[in-house]
């Protein structure tokens, strides 16, 4: 009877009472008491942690991008030094600057502007308006060549594994200015000396030659593309010393000797410089002397050549040669009836003999 009593009280008690509330206040409880449950609570450990696993994969990324990015400022603070060092080498009008990365689309890649004059000049593209200075319209042949060869020997030279790499150099000469073809032979070299092969194709026997005179022939091969049937070849040996040994070359190896080494004759060694300079005109200038014609009639065409003829190119070093003439016919019965008696000064003539090995390496 009490019992009842007490229900019909509570029931007076809760008539005014939200039914709404009172079941949002239930969901909660439910809502808490599910919480320790097993699944619930596995399934809350498993949230938390996650959310801890994320914060330390953010701070993780962070760190890693810090790295790259200290990473790739200092490589490309390498690439720019080591790029423009061989662009001056090559004697280039330009160097690069303002280079910069990017991680746009989740790749690294880098970019870089032209200097010319101490001016920035963007690269360009396809789309880009042909009146506004870029590499294509500002360079020259020579220039636009030169920029990849020191891109690739600059990447060559900072890759850890060159030791393990295959190099292969396709008619590096390419559109390389005359005076650029030494430095060009160097850097090949030096490369295939620290990779594990390296392969230089070319037409340029003299070329060549030089690559193959810089080289240890104990590890260095000399092939050739042989035509065996109308449409068919074969790679076969090629005796290159045999196919090179011109007196040129021969004339070539007693005056580095002289200067190296101090080994020769000097009166034989002053006479030898003039038929030097003479074959290595001939050779990079078929055609144009004749046979009959010496040193100052090769100076003398060269001095009177057009800007639109093929020896023009020539009057860049044409006071050089003129100098070299003039103490070479001292030692040459032809110009000089006492030459066999006029005196030589072992310093001078190697001074004289060093400037005509510059003009014979950069030809």
């Amino acid at each position: 009877m009490r019992s009842a009593t007490a229900i019909s009280v509570k029931k007076k008690e809760i008539t005014t009472g939200d039914r709404t509330l009172a079941n949002t206040a239930i969901q909660q409880l439910e809502t808490v008491k599910s919480r320790y449950e097993a699944g619930a609570k596995n399934a809350c450990l498993e949230y938390t942690n996650s959310l801890g696993s994320k914060k330390a994969v953010e701070i993780a990324k962070d760190d890693a991008k810090t790295a790259l990015d200290a990473f790739s400022e200092d490589i490309l603070n390498q690439f720019e030094k080591r790029i423009n060092e061989l662009l001056l080498a090559f004697g280039a009008s330009f160097r690069i600057g303002k280079v910069s990365r990017s991680y746009a689309g989740g790749r690294p890649t880098s970019s870089y502007q032209l200097i010319i004059n101490d001016t920035l000049v963007a690269l360009g593209d396809s789309t880009s308006n042909s009146a506004e200075p870029s590499f294509k319209n500002t360079l020259s042949a020579g220039d636009r060549s030169s920029l990849p060869f020191a891109f690739f020997v600059a990447q060559s030279e900072l890759d850890p594994k060159l030791a393990e790499k295959l190099l292969v150099f396709d008619d590096p000469l390419g559109s390389q200015d005359r005076s650029r073809r030494f430095c060009t032979q160097q850097q090949i070299c030096r490369l295939a000396t620290n990779a594990k092969q390296a392969i230089i194709l070319s037409h340029e026997r003299m070329f060549l030659r030089e690559i193959w005179d810089a080289s240890d022939s104990a590890k260095t091969r000399s092939l050739q593309l042989t035509r065996i049937q109308a449409h068919n070849t074969a790679i076969r040996e090629w005796d290159i010393e045999d196919e090179t040994s011109l007196d040129y070359f021969r004339e070539v190896r007693i005056l580095k000797r002289f200067l190296d080494d101090g080994d020769g004759d000097p009166r034989h060694v002053a006479t030898t410089i003039r038929p030097v300079l003479e074959a290595n005109l001939r050779i990079n200038s078929p055609g144009q002397f004749e046979s009959n014609e010496w040193l100052g009639n090769f100076i003398s065409k060269i001095r009177d050549s057009q800007p639109s003829e093929s020896l023009y190119i020539w009057q860049g070093i044409l006071a050089e040669l003129t100098d070299i003439n003039d103490f070479s016919k001292r030692y040459h019965h032809g110009t000089n009836a006492g030459s066999e008696t006029e005196p030589i000064d072992s310093g001078e003539l190697a001074s004289y003999v060093g400037r005509t090995l510059e003009i014979v390496n950069a030809s």
